[in-house]
């Protein structure tokens, strides 16, 4: 699994850290945690392998901890994959030949 989100660098707030973690079945699995200390372009990275049964469900949860004065920060929109995506892969069936 492997999650990149990309922050606009005109609503990051400097000095403030930014948290990216993924969940399968509704527990932390794995997180990461940035802090921006200055007020430009942030990406949260994270990676994790995990073996996953059927019916498992995967999520990513972003947390911009800028305090109660900033209403918002934006996700980059840009759509090309490239600055903010989710991609699972799978390596193996359990049980597969290898």
């Amino acid at each position: 699994m492997n999650a990149i989100v990309r922050f606009e660098a005109d609503s990051v707030v400097a000095d403030k850290r930014y948290l990216i973690a993924i969940y399968v079945n509704n527990a932390l699995v794995s997180q990461s945690i940035s802090h921006a200390s200055l007020i430009n372009t942030l990406s949260l990275v994270i990676s994790d392998e995990r073996y996953l049964e059927k019916d498992d469900y995967v999520e990513v949860f972003v947390y911009p901890n800028v305090g109660a004065a900033t209403d918002t920060v934006d996700i980059s929109g840009i759509t090309t994959g490239t600055e903010t995506y989710f991609v699972i892969r799978l390596v193996t069936k359990k049980g597969a030949k290898q």
